[in-house]
């Protein structure tokens, strides 16, 4: 098999179109932001998240209006007989959180001087497969999720329009907080209270490119205590204010 990664720097409002991607593709966010329309569908993404790209897909990435973002990809190809099942469980199109050894694992891949290039060589190809080895494993962890993890997922999705916190997760199971917030670390690399911001984040930033609701009625929709509050979480996730992100 052999591997393409690289690494580039958008400038604001910087955009990239792939009308049918033609090879497997890990791509990260490093900073900034970036608004992907994949098959039409709209998923903002943020840094420390990633994507699967499978060929055919139809990509377009329009990133952050007001500073320059950065992400970084891992392209295979030339699949070997032996690759080839476990590239093809390469099928999520939700985002992934990026784990730390991932991280670690990126960062020793651009420290090498011309990586973008297509390599053969074996000792990046070996490097690109752990990456691909630790998403699989998320992957398969995340269907052997612990209940309490999965019912808390359920119970976010279903509530986080109220002003719930993470201690009242934590209260509505009987748990304590701090086995939650070891559970989500262990399994999922976040922290209960960023996972449920990330939830009320991504479905404003939906609110704001599909619907004329005014911020403060996306505000409320979306379980933030006030306008301010909307505005600060929002920012601090995405780089943007919600005034920006609606207008851009």
């Amino acid at each position: 098999m052999t591997v393409h990664f690289g690494r580039v720097q958008y400038p604001a409002k910087g955009e990239y179109r792939q009308n049918c991607q033609e090879h497997y593709q890990m791509f990260y966010i490093d900073s900034g932001s970036v608004e992907l329309r994949m098959n039409g569908v709209l998923i903002p993404m943020v840094p420390d998240q990633g994507i699967i790209f499978k060929p055919g897909d139809h990509i377009k990435l329009n990133f952050n209006p007001l500073k320059p973002s950065q992400h970084s990809w891992v392209d295979f190809f030339d699949y070997s007989e032996e690759a080839w099942p476990r590239l093809k469980l390469l099928s999520e199109k939700d985002i992934f959180l990026i784990s730390n050894q991932e991280r670690s694992l990126l960062e020793l891949l651009f420290g090498f001087d011309n990586y973008n290039t297509k390599k053969p060589d074996i000792f990046f190809t070996g490097l690109a497969e752990l990456l691909l080895d630790l998403y699989l494993n998320k992957t398969n962890l995340r269907n052997e999720l612990p209940v309490i993890i999965q019912k808390a997922q359920y119970y976010i999705n279903q509530n986080f329009r109220k002003h719930i916190k993470a201690k009242d997760i934590a209260l509505h199971f009987g748990i304590s907080h701090e086995y939650l917030i070891r559970i989500f670390q262990n399994y999922l690399q976040i922290s209960p209270a960023k996972y449920l911001w990330q939830k009320r984040v991504s479905e404003a930033q939906k609110l704001l490119m599909s619907t004329q609701l005014t911020l403060n009625d996306v505000s409320q929709q979306c379980g933030f205590q006030n306008p301010y509050h909307f505005s600060r979480k929002f920012k601090e996730l995405t780089g943007l204010s919600p005034a920006h992100y609606k207008n851009n």
